[in-house]
Order: structure tokens, then C-alpha cells, then sequence
């Protein structure tokens, strides 16, 4: 269990960003419930098991589905599977994400995360910056 916060007097903690994606970039898989760790895991080329705790679906489902990411499970599947379902369901997931095809598609999303990350900057500074007609 990785904990995300940053401390520079805890030793047991990550004291900076850099640290804490070297963390994630050696791992074999991801759990997490936050958005910040399905976009931080899959930045750094590892696979994310994530689970959706907003009845609904909520932003983690939504950025599943940006990423194309298939691991994402809500939180009514689990529920509903309460006869053993759920940790076949889960069960499922981890073996996918431990498997070849899961990290290739992560590290795929990680070399597409950084150059997409520049083109929306440079866009968004471009938009901000052109004057609009009026």
C-alpha cells in the first residue's frame, strides 16, 4: 500500500511527485477508488484496478472512459454481487491487470499521456491568449 501524501519529515512517505510516480511506475498493479490514482497509474505505465465509489458512476467511471480504460468497476457491481460475485468480479480484474495486455495498453497511455498533456497546454494557451471577434 503506497499512501499518496507527500511529507518530507516521514521517511515511511514519498516526499516529492517524482518519488511517488517512480512508487507507481515499479508497481505491479494500482487499486484505488480516486480519480488521481487511476490518471496517476496509468501515466506511469502501470495497470489500474479502479473502483467507482459514486453510485452512478461518477468521475473516475468518466475518466475511464477518456483513458479507454476497461478496469474500472462501479460501485453497484459490487454491491449487487454480495453472493461471492463481487470477489470473482475483482478476481477477474486483477488477473487481467497482471497479465501482458494490460501493461501494454498502460505503458501505451503513459507515452500518449505526456505529448497529450502538451497539446492541450499549448491549445489552452493559444485559446486564452488569441483574441476573440467580436
Amino acid at each position: 500500500m503506497a499512501d499518496p501524501r507527500l511529507d518530507r519529515v516521514n521517511s515511511r512517505l514519498c516526499s516529492t511527485a517524482d518519488q511517488f510516480a517512480a512508487l507507481l511506475a515499479r508497481a505491479d498493479v494500482v487499486v484505488t477508488s480516486r480519480l488521481h490514482g487511476l490518471v496517476f497509474g496509468l501515466a506511469q505505465g502501470a495497470p489500474v484496478l479502479a473502483v467507482d465509489p459514486v453510485a452512478g458512476g461518477g468521475k473516475l467511471t468518466a475518466q475511464g472512459v477518456a483513458w479507454q480504460w476497461p478496469a474500472v468497476l462501479s460501485s453497484e457491481e459490487l454491491i449487487a454481487g454480495g453472493d461471492g460475485h463481487s470477489g470473482a468480479l475483482l478476481d477477474q480484474w486483477w488477473q487481467w491487470c497482471l497479465g501482458p495486455e494490460a501493461r501494454e495498453q498502460a505503458k501505451a497511455h503513459a507515452a500518449q499521456a505526456a505529448s497529450t498533456g502538451r497539446q492541450q497546454l499549448t491549445d489552452l494557451v493559444n485559446h486564452l491568449t488569441t483574441p476573440t471577434a467580436r
